[in-house]
């Protein structure tokens, strides 16, 4: 089964499949976060980019905005990959919590502590997912860090593309938001954050073919 269709739509049986994975990968990654800041995290139904488009123009409504990118290479089975944009205030807040310090922007990419903190939520968001689709589909999958960044959405995207070569087209988009509800009704607030999956051609038939 091709991935797309002639119209570059994503192929619906391929759509409900990811749909699926979502919810039980990203449900997954909430509930180990909430366990670690001992708040709780609830998800919004994640949302999947239908189209072959240039992700460039998946993720409009975030462009001019800071936020936290981090890029891990895929390994193994699937070559590729993976990109998480999480809104900057959020990990701020996770990263803060995790390490009981409270950092500047500037000081959470130097702080070897806080770096650490942050691959570590990039990993639990990224990891749940994949283990979903490795749960799914048999196939061991593995991911690398590569890059932590803040910055406007539009460099953390061209990332993978200009330095990496990936296809800005051949992609997964997984949208969502994150509500955190904390201890004190003040402390309660919503943010945004994807996961896109930038599987190499014979990897995204491959990812396809396991599914199906």
């Amino acid at each position: 089964m091709k991935p797309f269709q002639k119209d570059n739509q994503l192929n619906p049986d391929v759509a409900d499949a990811l749909y699926e994975l979502s919810n039980v990968g990203i449900g997954k990654a909430t509930t180990a976060l909430s366990k670690m800041i001992d708040e709780r995290i609830t998800i919004q139904t994640p949302v999947i980019m239908p189209t072959k488009t240039d992700i460039r123009k998946l993720v409009k409504s975030y462009h001019g905005k800071l936020s936290m990118g981090i890029v891990m290479r895929l390994g193994e089975n699937l070559g590729g990959v993976v990109l998480v944009l999480i809104d900057q205030k959020f990990m701020k807040d996770l990263v803060n919590k995790l390490t009981g310090t409270q950092y500047t922007d500037e000081q959470m990419l130097k702080n070897e502590e806080s770096l650490s903190a942050i691959k570590e939520v990039a990993n639990i968001m990224a990891a749940s997912y994949m283990t979903a689709i490795s749960s799914y589909t048999g196939l061991r999958i593995y991911l690398t860090p590569v890059m932590v960044g803040v910055d406007i959405v539009d460099a953390l995207i061209a990332y993978p593309i200009e330095k990496m070569y990936v296809n800005p087209k051949n992609c997964i988009c997984i949208n969502t938001s994150f509500m955190v509800q904390g201890k004190e009704t003040k402390n309660t607030y919503t943010c945004q954050g994807n996961i896109v999956i930038f599987p190499d051609d014979s990897s995204l038939q491959v990812l396809v073919d396991s599914m199906m």
